[in-house]
């Protein structure tokens, strides 16, 4: 895949089924440009909700390249959202 330098890849795993409490039905990634972190609460971040359970990636896009970005997942289920995942740090457009 060919990625713009104002993209970023996100993975991630599934929840295993006995870190549930009932059926997952999609993810919600959040992110946040760790220059704009500072004048935010912590929680503050932007982020992008994936209705489907079996979907495991994404693109960010329109982000600013070279920046580097915060990005956390949750999965959420008709109980509500679980506990994001730790923070971690990427920096756009720059790939392995």
């Amino acid at each position: 895949m060919n990625f713009q330098p104002n993209e970023i890849l996100v993975l991630w795993n599934a929840v295993k089924p006995q870190y549930t409490n009932g059926l997952i039905q999609g993810y919600i990634v959040y992110y946040r440009d760790t220059k704009d972190y500072y004048y935010y609460y912590e929680d503050h971040a932007e982020n992008v909700t994936i209705i489907d359970p079996n979907v495991f990636q994404m693109v960010l896009r329109g982000l600013n390249g070279g920046s580097k970005y915060q990005i956390a997942v949750a999965a959420f289920t008709s109980a509500g959202e679980g506990p994001r995942s730790s923070w971690i740090s990427v920096v756009a457009g720059e790939y392995n």
